[in-house]
């Protein structure tokens, strides 16, 4: 029995150690699989950091089994030609900062800027996945106005945008050809920041052209990075597509410049959407869980659901979004900021029709930033699903228009009743200088707790945290089995 529990403590310890070394300050740590990659690379070559391949493509398609690690170790360039990633049946995680080397500081062969990953497929032919990726200290560049409105589609995979992303905009001579500006006022061009979508992107998959119904549970998750907005849902495929299990949606960082001039037209598009050109089906539940990152724009449950093939829509699904932090800093022409529910019916090619949807607002009000200091309108609409909004106390700029069942004193549902962690940064960056000691995420993360949701397993420190109380639970309970055993 003594023996029986030195290994258990043994292995223990191992795992405490594990927990610490994969989440080092080095960015992602080393892996077994891993493969380099390089505009200047060739995709005959081994995938070494001295004999990297050309496209992510290959790096995917080598790790497609194992999963791991691919490393931008310089310029790589997405575009209509290599845009689709090959399906991958573990999550792999692409990066610039690996095992202790940050290429986002280092120069590759004849590159005129660092290790970055260029964005020149533009908005039909869309960045798209065939299985589980995260994105951690990647720069995502738009080297010219004509790669603007670039398209990154998860294809209703698990998805990440790690802590330590930033979106820069310079040319192959490393000549900055647009500077963001406040991405609250009219005079910044929204659109040429690229677009987040968790499904499908016109028919930039021969063998995902909509008409699918989607079971299978995901996670997509935002941490960092200026973004034109971030969708639940498809952009324009030929035929609508159902989903019909629990989602997921996290945000905790990054900024999302898209504003509309009324958020009553028929075409608007929003900062951040739950719901886009999609059918919620009986089964559907989609969390939004927000704990930080700037908003220029909306955030909205049901969205559009027009631009796509003619017929009628019917919701049947659940939204649940959590705002419990961010910087809300819409000002364009004294509009203020807005979180609206659910979309208005009107003008759609289809007629629209909410059936038993609902969606629930619980919104923390002594987490969330005005900026200016503005009113948060959450805007109802007659003939929309049925709502609720749950307001952890009474403040006056934060208004509720009529139509909605409104409760103070404590958020619905399963809603975390601790403190979420707060984004880093929730004011916009204009200068997306690296960070020096970022935190690396090496996996999607869940979120901890969701409204409608389930508790998910915590990482990074949390993690320690956690195997150093299991260990001790564990030598507890083992040494009263010893002791029993001796008695």
């Amino acid at each position: 029995m003594k023996k029986a529990i030195s290994m258990i403590l043994a292995v223990l310890m191992m795992l405490s150690v594990l927990s610490v070394a994969a989440f080092a300050a080095d960015g992602i740590v080393k892996n077994d699989n891993v493969v380099f990659v390089a505009d200047a690379g060739d995709d005959a070559a081994e995938g070494t950091a001295d004999k990297p391949v050309k496209t992510l493509q290959k790096a995917f398609e080598k790790l497609a089994a194992t999963g791991g690690v691919a490393v931008i170790e310089g310029v790589v360039t997405i575009d209509s030609t290599n845009c689709k990633m090959p399906a991958n049946d573990k999550l792999i995680t692409v990066t610039s900062y690996y095992d202790g080397v940050d290429y986002r500081s280092k120069f590759y062969g004849t590159d005129k800027v660092t290790a970055r990953l260029n964005l020149t497929n533009g908005a039909t032919a869309g960045f798209t996945f065939g299985g589980d990726v995260a994105f951690d200290y990647v720069i995502f560049n738009v080297p010219s106005v004509e790669a603007k409105n670039g398209i990154i589609a998860s294809y209703y995979n698990n998805f990440e945008v790690g802590a330590n992303c930033t979106t820069e905009f310079l040319g192959l001579d490393g000549t900055a050809w647009f500077t963001p500006l406040d991405p609250a006022t009219e005079n910044s061009p929204r659109n040429y920041y690229p677009i987040l979508i968790s499904g499908m992107n016109q028919s930039s998959r021969e063998d995902h052209l909509g008409g699918e119904t989607i079971t299978e549970p995901f996670t997509f998750s935002i941490g960092s990075g200026m973004w034109q907005s971030a969708r639940i849902g498809d952009r324009d495929v030929p035929v609508r597509n159902t989903i019909d299990t629990q989602v997921t949606f996290n945000i905790s960082g990054g900024t999302f410049v898209y504003w509309t001039a009324n958020y009553y037209g028929k075409d608007t598009n929003l900062s951040v959407q739950c719901d886009y050109q999609a059918i919620l089906g009986p089964n559907a539940v989609v969390t939004l869980n927000v704990t930080g990152g700037f908003f220029a724009g909306e955030i909205s449950g049901f969205s559009q659901v027009n631009a796509i093939s003619s017929g009628d829509v019917t919701h049947s699904g659940k939204i649940v979004m959590n705002i419990l932090g961010g910087t809300f800093g819409r000002v364009f022409k004294d509009a203020g900021n807005f979180i609206i529910p659910a979309m208005n019916p009107n003008g759609y090619k289809a007629g629209l029709n909410y059936g038993n949807s609902s969606v629930e607002v619980n919104i923390d009000v002594s987490k969330i930033k005005l900026d200016p200091q503005n009113l948060l309108t959450v805007v109802v609409r007659e003939n929309g699903p049925a709502i609720t909004v749950n307001l952890s106390e009474k403040n006056d700029a934060i208004v509720v228009e009529s139509g909605a069942t409104v409760n103070y004193g404590s958020l619905g549902g399963d809603t975390p009743t601790t403190d979420p962690a707060p984004a880093t940064t929730d004011t916009p960056t204009t200068d997306p200088t690296p960070a020096t000691t970022p935190a690396p995420a090496t996996e999607p993360t869940p979120a901890t707790t969701a409204a409608g949701g389930d508790v998910t397993p915590p990482t990074g420190d949390n993690m320690i945290l956690v195997a150093i109380a299991a260990a001790a639970v564990l030598c507890t309970a083992a040494v009263v089995v010893l002791k029993k055993r001796e008695d």
